[in-house]
């Protein structure tokens, strides 16, 4: 048998299918988070229990906070539908201040 080219999922022990390909990955970081790198990525999901990863990354960054056009970059990002992007934070205390401060609400996975 091959080397799995796809993410297995550890709990069903079956390799996982390709969901979505470009997913944007934002890396958050700070107190208040702020967007601090973006890279792209794939979703898979497993077609058994519906787990989902993200896998694929880039090796370097697409945008990086201090890139003179990165603001404009990000905003394109925000307007595309919701299941385009993922943000990604330190801790669980900045992913609260970040969802209350944008969203009103904190959210736990």
């Amino acid at each position: 048998m091959a080397k799995p080219a796809t993410p297995i999922c550890a709990l069903c022990e079956r390799p996982m299918v390709s969901e979505k390909h470009g997913v944007y990955v934002l890396l958050m970081a700070g107190m208040p988070p702020i967007i601090y790198e973006v890279y792209h990525s794939d979703k898979f999901r497993c077609a058994t229990c519906g787990n989902e990863v993200l896998s694929g990354y880039a090796n370097d960054p697409s945008i990086v906070h201090f890139h003179e056009d990165a603001d404009e970059q990000v905003a394109r990002i925000l307007a595309l539908p919701r299941d385009a992007y993922v943000y990604v934070f330190e801790s669980e205390e900045g992913k609260n201040v970040f969802h209350r401060n944008h969203f009103g609400l904190e959210r736990s996975c």
